[in-house]
C-alpha cells in the first residue's frame, strides 16, 4: 500500500513539474535571470557634505532652512518646525525631547545655536520663540500665512471665507 501511495505522489510531482514548465513567464523576469541590487562601496567615504545629504525626519524633504535649537539638533526643517509648534503646540525636540523654547531658523548647516546672538535675529510675534537669521527665511515662512489664490496669486483676502470663495472660480475647493 505504501508503494501506492508514493507512486501517485511521484505522478503528482512529475505533473506539477510538467504544468510549471509549459507555463508561459513574463518576460519582465527572464527565466534565468535574477534582478540584484548593486553593491554599495563600504570605503566611499565623504567628508564634504553636500545639501542633498540633509533630509528633514519628518518630511522627507530635503532641508532649505534648518531649525536648531539648544539641544544643536537640526534635522527637521524649518516648515515642519512651524507646523509643529502653529499647529500641534509642540515645542520640543523630534531627537531628544528638549523643550525648545527658542528656535533659530538658519542657512547655516553648522553653526551652534549658542554662536547666535538671539537679540539682533529677526523676530514675529505670531511665532513665539522663534527667531530668523535671514529676510529671505522670514519672506517664505510667512508666506505661508498669507491668504493667497494658489492659481492667480490674489492676495487681497481678509478672511478664509473670502478665499473659499475666490477659489470656487477656479473649481478648487478648500475643506
Amino acid at each position: 500500500m505504501s508503494t501506492n501511495t508514493n507512486a501517485s505522489t511521484t505522478k503528482r510531482t512529475r505533473n506539477t513539474t510538467m504544468n510549471h514548465k509549459n507555463h508561459k513567464r513574463s518576460k519582465a523576469t527572464p527565466r534565468n535571470k535574477r534582478v540584484t541590487a548593486q553593491p554599495t562601496k563600504m570605503n566611499d567615504k565623504r567628508d564634504d557634505k553636500s545639501d542633498s545629504d540633509d533630509v528633514c525626519l519628518i518630511c522627507c524633504e530635503p532641508i532649505r532652512f534648518y531649525a536648531v535649537g539648544p539641544c544643536n539638533h537640526r534635522n527637521i526643517c524649518s516648515l515642519c518646525s512651524v507646523r509643529r509648534r502653529s499647529l500641534y503646540d509642540q515645542y520640543d525636540c523630534c531627537l531628544c525631547k528638549q523643550d525648545l523654547g527658542q528656535v533659530v531658523f538658519t542657512l547655516d548647516r553648522a553653526q551652534p545655536f549658542s554662536a547666535f546672538n538671539i537679540g539682533l535675529l529677526t523676530t514675529q510675534p505670531t511665532l513665539p520663540g522663534v527667531y530668523f537669521a535671514d529676510q529671505v527665511i522670514v519672506d517664505e515662512i510667512f508666506n505661508l500665512f498669507s491668504l493667497r489664490c494658489p492659481i492667480c496669486s490674489d492676495q487681497s483676502f481678509t478672511n478664509l471665507f473670502a478665499l473659499k470663495e475666490h477659489v470656487k472660480k477656479h473649481q478648487l475647493h478648500y475643506w
